[in-house]
C-alpha cells in the first residue's frame, strides 16, 4: 500500500473515532441532565438475560467450532474474519431475542421504527461497501480463506436480519392488538 492510502485510513479512523466519541458523551450529557433511567421491567431484565446467555453459548459453539476447523487444518477464513463473524453471529442472537421477548427498547421509549430504520441503513451502508469491493476487482477470498472484505457482508446480514425480526414483532404486535380490540 502508498503511504498516502495508509495516511489516508488512520486518518480515517481517527475521524470516525472522534466522531463517536462525542456523539456518545454528548448522549451521556443530555442522558444525565434529563434524568433519563432505562427502565426495564422485570420480566425485561430476564428475557435480556437469557439473551446474554443464548449469545455467549452460540459465540462459545461457534468458536469450538473454528478450533475443529483449524485442528484438522481447514482454513476457511483468516483468523481477524472469523472472530469478526463470531462477533457478529452473536450479537445478531442476543438482538434477535431480545426484540422478539420485548426486552430490546425500554417500556418507556417504544423505538421500534428508529430501529428498523437504523438497520436497513446500515444493510445499505454494507451493500454500498461490497459493491465497491467487488467493482475493485478485489474478491472475498484470499489463500487463507476469507478475507477481511467480507466483513461489510457480515455486517449487512446481521443488520437485515436484525430488521426482518423487527418486522416480524411489529406484525406479531399488530395481530394481537386486532385480536384484542
Amino acid at each position: 500500500m502508498s503511504e498516502k492510502l495508509i495516511l489516508m485510513l488512520v486518518l480515517g479512523f481517527i475521524a470516525v473515532f472522534v466522531i463517536v466519541l462525542t456523539v456518545i458523551i454528548i448522549a451521556n450529557v443530555i442522558k444525565k441532565q434529563k434524568k433519563i433511567k432505562d427502565e426495564y421491567d422485570e420480566r425485561q431484565l430476564l428475557a435480556r438475560n437469557t439473551a446474554y446467555k443464548y449469545a455467549f453459548f452460540t459465540l462459545l459453539f461457534y468458536n469450538f467450532v473454528c478450533v475443529i476447523l483449524s485442528a484438522a487444518e481447514i482454513k476457511w477464513a483468516e483468523t481477524a474474519v472469523q472472530i469478526f463473524i463470531g462477533i457478529c453471529l452473536s450479537t445478531f442472537v442476543f438482538i434477535a431475542l431480545c426484540i422478539l421477548r420485548d426486552a430490546y427498547f425500554t417500556q418507556k421509549s417504544r423505538t421500534m421504527n428508529s430501529f428498523l430504520f437504523f438497520s436497513f441503513f446500515l444493510t445499505f451502508v454494507a451493500v454500498m461497501n461490497i459493491i465497491k469491493i467487488v467493482s475493485s476487482g478485489e474478491g472475498f477470498v484470499s489463500d487463507l480463506g476469507l478475507n477481511p472484505n467480507v466483513m461489510p457482508f457480515c455486517y449487512g446480514i446481521m443488520f437485515f436480519g436484525s430488521g426482518i425480526v423487527t418486522v416480524i414483532k411489529k406484525i406479531i404486535n399488530n395481530k394481537q392488538a386486532v385480536e384484542d380490540e
